[in-house]
């Protein structure tokens, strides 16, 4: 895996009044623009490598594609 979540999202909670600074951090993201590779994968079949990262991608928010890498 590729990305990791290390961008930290902070919060109030509502109906908190303004001022007294930033919230606690509630959450961590990951930044990924398009074209970031997200997971590599070595030494296992291709059939089974289809088949994992179809019902990974169907489990994700967004669209993606597979990218082979074709040795000589």
């Amino acid at each position: 895996m590729r990305v990791f979540p290390d961008k930290p999202i902070s919060s109030r909670a509502a109906g908190k009044r303004m001022g007294g600074g930033k919230g606690d951090v509630s959450r961590y993201v990951a930044v990924v623009r398009p074209g970031k590779v997200l997971f590599e994968v070595a030494g296992a079949a291709r059939i089974y490598v289809d088949d994992a990262f179809g019902k990974a991608a169907a489990k994700l928010p967004i669209k993606t594609r597979m990218v082979t890498k074709e040795e000589a």
